[in-house]
């Protein structure tokens, strides 16, 4: 490097070394090198930190013992406390076998043959390595800056990924009761038919209406209706199996559709889920009108009923809960096919 090239700031080297005449000329060749230079002699890492080295070399040669404010000259031992500090050069004996893979593996940034090095070749060295350091620390700085980075996008993805999960669960989820909504329930009966007609299982669906829901409301107010509706909500999670889908189909209705139950099992459970229905709302609603509410209920299975599609399963549900509404209060009905004109001829004989 020409003098009118040299860096604004000139290097300083610590030299670990007892040879006078090698920091002598490694001044001088130096001195060529930048224009200005600074070599001294070190004895401890707090006189390095004081003065700002850029660069150690160490003088393997004959640093066998410690010096003053405890820094060991052994070499590997030198470079497992200074390597930290600055970017090192070992000059070492190229009779030691291996000794320049040892250098680097402790963690040298270079190891040159003492013997056969030059101090304007030594300049050159150290100047490489000072470069090959700066390139190394930009290389450390760039991987933590893009792992600060990745660790930024993986947060932000985190808050995203929830909050789009949290608007999927409220989309999907009726806010009052807390079970599905009826845009997931026509989603979740077509895809559970068209699992149970692949693998010629049963599909029961359950389909729910309050008695008595428009005299709360009319008696006791809106809120205390929610309240009721609240209740259902409980009452139906807590009843079901984990396979089991409930939904709040709209007003007062819900709908439970259930995989792998014939109508018997549908109707097994929709008797005990009007009973739990209605001693909680008698011990909670006495006060409120609440406590004479009931259920009434129909059911539709797919291997009794056949129907075509989903919604039409559906639609058996709710005329099997319209002739148990039109039969009394509290009622389950279980959807009954119309025979054909032969099977009606057959059992009217």
């Amino acid at each position: 490097m020409l003098a009118g090239d040299r860096p604004i700031s000139f290097p300083n080297v610590a030299l670990v070394s007892e040879d006078a005449a090698l920091a002598r000329a490694l001044g001088e060749a130096l001195e060529r090198c930048y224009g200005s230079t600074s070599v001294q002699s070190v004895s401890s890492r707090s006189a390095m930190v004081l003065n700002r080295v850029d660069l150690v070399l160490i003088d393997a040669q004959g640093l066998s013992r410690e010096r003053v404010e405890g820094l060991v000259l052994d070499a590997k031992a030198a470079l497992d406390r200074l390597a930290s500090e600055a970017p090192v050069v070992v000059l070492g004996d190229a009779q030691v076998l291996d000794w320049v893979d040892a250098a680097i593996e402790s963690g040298a940034t270079d190891a040159v043959d003492r013997e056969s090095v030059s101090p304007d070749r030594l300049a050159l060295v150290i100047e490489r390595a000072m470069a090959r350091a700066e390139v190394d620390v930009r290389r450390v700085m760039m991987i933590r800056e893009l792992k600060a980075t990745n660790n930024q996008l993986k947060s932000k993805n985190a808050g995203l990924e929830q909050r789009v999960a949290k608007l999927e669960a409220e989309a999907w989820t009726d806010p009052l009761t807390g079970l599905a909504n009826r845009w997931q329930l026509e989603n979740r009966l077509g895809q559970m038919f068209a699992e149970a007609v692949r693998y010629g299982g049963d599909l029961s669906c359950v389909m729910i209406d309050l008695d008595g829901f428009k005299d709360v409301n009319d008696s006791a107010g809106h809120a205390m209706g929610d309240e009721l509706l609240r209740l259902v909500g409980h009452v139906i999670s807590d009843c079901i199996r984990q396979s089991d889908f409930a939904a709040r189909y709209g007003g007062d209705e819900f709908v439970l559709v259930m995989p792998q139950t014939s109508s018997d099992v549908a109707l097994s459970v929709a008797t005990r889920l009007q009973a739990m229905f209605r001693e909680q709302a008698r011990a909670w609603g006495v006060d409120c009108g609440c406590a004479g509410c009931g259920m009434s209920v129909g059911i539709a299975s797919l291997q009794q009923s056949r129907p075509i599609d989903a919604d039409q399963l559906l639609v058996n549900a709710d005329r099997a809960l319209y002739a148990s509404k039109k039969a009394g209060k509290g009622e389950v009905r279980v959807f009954e096919p119309r025979p054909v004109d032969g099977e009606a001829a057959r059992k009217a004989e």
